[in-house]
């Protein structure tokens, strides 16, 4: 059997596996609208998703569509529904890394199969993931399409060949891949780190026919973008910079709003963050986790994949360390995803070297692993859980609560913000309520979307004075006026 070949799936391991992250997600899934787990932006893209609106940039078009599809399954809350596709899109990337562990470990079946295993647990239950797993986000969508990029490109040879084997074909396959690409690129931006690694070949072979056809088909995918004007043609009161015109659209798919951010990390907190990422190895997959990781990486014999790897762990480290934001870690997401067949192959080795001390010697390596899996998963779990997390309920009952009728309410954060964009505009508490983001005030779009959704809401024509436009505010809408603090005791301030 050559190196590349797998063996025939066994559907029992995927539906077992399966069965164990669901049960995992399920446990710790939030019910509700949540804070936890950095998941500030939650009520942006629930919102967003669910009134045909357009999120802060880079607008996520993708991620919108996949998540309306979910907010019309008939249980649960909006915000439960919108949290599950992120624990079915985890859940899948944790499958295809079962797979590709299979391919890369060598032996028998048997030993491939624990490879697989090892590697599928590792992953699912590490805490970024997981963490990701049971809140609203991107993340875990970003690192599905990594997964199924990652599937398809390094797949074995067998995949070259044609209709005869059953499998999809080399010239089926480049189309698909670029596609994901594009599509991939519609819900996370930094997916365009790994695109250099797929074009490099047609680019060393100089078949700028073959580059053509790649580029041509990561652009199919990406024009999913163009949905986002089509979106802000709309009602929604959610609508970040106006993408109905151009300037407003490349605006948002760019990311001008955080371009300041990138390489903007030096000194001290570099170091730090370096710390962090070091940490951050062992804390991924425990410590047995991380020697069996060590062992599975000398195994790698596969060119192939070692090129994709090691890119993949280079690139994401680096422009998450050097991109100043609070959740850059969250951004290390694929690089977890490409160590984690490791580990599985890590475990195929060691129970290999094992099976010479006798049947007994490869029993005791196998529960020793298996124990210190569900170990580091009960470690893992309170501090991941999102079920009893209710600060964002709290939060969003207090202030709609007390809020005076007809008041005009400024926020200033994201989680304030978010938090009350998702109860009063997706859900429609308090109507009577202005809700307006002190921040974005500055921004004309969000000015004129605003005067759009509130009738008799009058604001400043221009935006040059903070203080001075305040004022003017109050004086055009004669309204009682509060200011959310969300790190307060008392969440509301009235005067």
């Amino acid at each position: 059997m050559s190196a590349w070949n797998s063996p025939t799936p066994d559907s029992r391991d995927y539906l077992l596996l399966a069965g164990i992250l669901a049960a995992a997600y399920g446990f710790t899934l939030a019910p509700a609208y949540t804070w936890a787990n950095r998941a500030a932006d939650a009520g942006d893209l629930i919102t967003a998703a669910y009134t045909g609106g357009v999120p802060h940039p880079t607008g996520y078009p993708t991620y919108l569509l996949l998540a309306r599809l979910f907010q019309y399954l008939p249980f649960g809350t909006l915000a439960l529904r919108t949290n599950l596709l992120s624990a079915v899109c985890a859940l899948l990337a944790a499958l295809l890394v079962m797979s590709l562990a299979r391919r890369l470990s060598e032996g028998d079946p048997a030993m491939r199969r624990w490879a697989g295993w090892i590697a599928g647990l590792s992953f699912g239950l590490s805490p970024l993931l997981w963490s990701q797993a049971v809140i609203t986000e991107v993340y875990t969508l970003h690192v599905l399409f990594v997964a199924a990029i990652l599937w398809l490109s390094t797949a074995p040879s067998a995949f070259r060949h044609g209709s005869k084997t059953g499998r999809l074909t080399f010239s089926r396959r480049e189309p698909l891949v670029g596609l994901l690409f594009g599509l991939g690129l519609g819900n996370h931006v930094t997916l365009a780190l790994l695109l250099p690694v797929w074009l490099f070949a047609p680019v060393r072979q100089r078949d700028w026919h073959a580059l053509g056809r790649r580029i041509s088909w990561v652009l199919a995918g990406a024009s999913i973008y163009l949905t986002l004007p089509l979106r802000a043609r709309g009602s929604s009161p959610v609508n970040w910079g106006g993408a109905d015109t151009w300037r407003g659209f490349w605006w948002l798919v760019s990311g001008a709003l955080y371009r300041g951010k990138l390489f903007a990390v030096a000194g001290r907190e570099l170091l730090a963050r370096l710390g962090v990422l070091v940490e951050m190895v062992q804390e991924q997959f425990g410590w047995v986790g991380l020697a069996l990781m060590a062992l599975g990486v000398l195994h790698w014999r596969k060119r192939v994949w070692n090129r994709w790897a090691a890119w993949i762990a280079a690139i994401c480290s680096l422009f998450a360390l050097f991109y100043a934001v609070e959740d850059w870690y969250l951004l290390t997401l694929p690089v977890w995803l490409v160590l984690a067949p490791a580990v599985g192959a890590g475990a195929a080795a060691a129970l290999r070297f094992a099976a010479r001390r006798g049947r007994m010697g490869q029993i005791g390596v196998a529960v020793l692993i298996l124990l210190s899996l569900a170990w580091h998963a009960a470690r893992v779990y309170p501090a991941v859980n999102a079920r009893e997390d209710d600060r964002a309920v709290r939060f969003a009952a207090i202030v709609l609560s007390r809020s005076p009728q007809n008041a005009l309410l400024l926020t200033q954060e994201d989680a304030d913000t978010f938090a009350l964009w998702y109860y009063h505009f997706a859900l429609g508490h308090r109507p009577d309520l202005i809700l307006l983001h002190g921040g974005l005030l500055a921004y004309d779009w969000y000015r004129q979307r605003m005067q759009a959704h509130y009738a008799g809401l009058v604001l400043p024509a221009t935006w040059d004075c903070f203080q001075c436009a305040y004022r003017e505010v109050l004086r055009l809408n004669r309204r009682p006026l509060c200011q959310t603090r969300p790190q307060a005791d008392d969440p509301l301030l009235c005067w």
